[in-house]
């Protein structure tokens, strides 16, 4: 499956900076992901780096959560009534 943002020309490491952008979430969130052992990554001097290949298994595994946890009901939702305005 071909995905545009991870393809053969990406680097295999980003930045926690990159990876929220990817992620689409903050640099607190990103700690957090490291620190619970979701995103693998090493210092590089001073510098983070989070491994690519991390950050796509992280999102797979969000989806297929996702996937697993979705039910559709049958039914459809009632669609709201729109208020009437009163004559003037």
């Amino acid at each position: 499956m071909e995905n545009p943002i991870f393809d053969d020309e990406q680097p295999f490491v980003v930045s926690p900076k990159k990876a929220a952008f990817l992620l689409d979430c903050g640099l607190d969130a990103v700690y957090a992901h490291i620190h619970q052992g979701q995103l693998e990554s090493y210092l590089e001097g001073q510098r983070r780096k989070i491994t690519v290949r991390s950050i796509q298994a992280l999102i797979a595994k969000r989806l297929a959560d996702a996937a697993g946890g979705f039910q559709r009901s049958g039914r459809i939702p009632p669609t709201p009534k729109k208020k009437k305005r009163k004559a003037a």
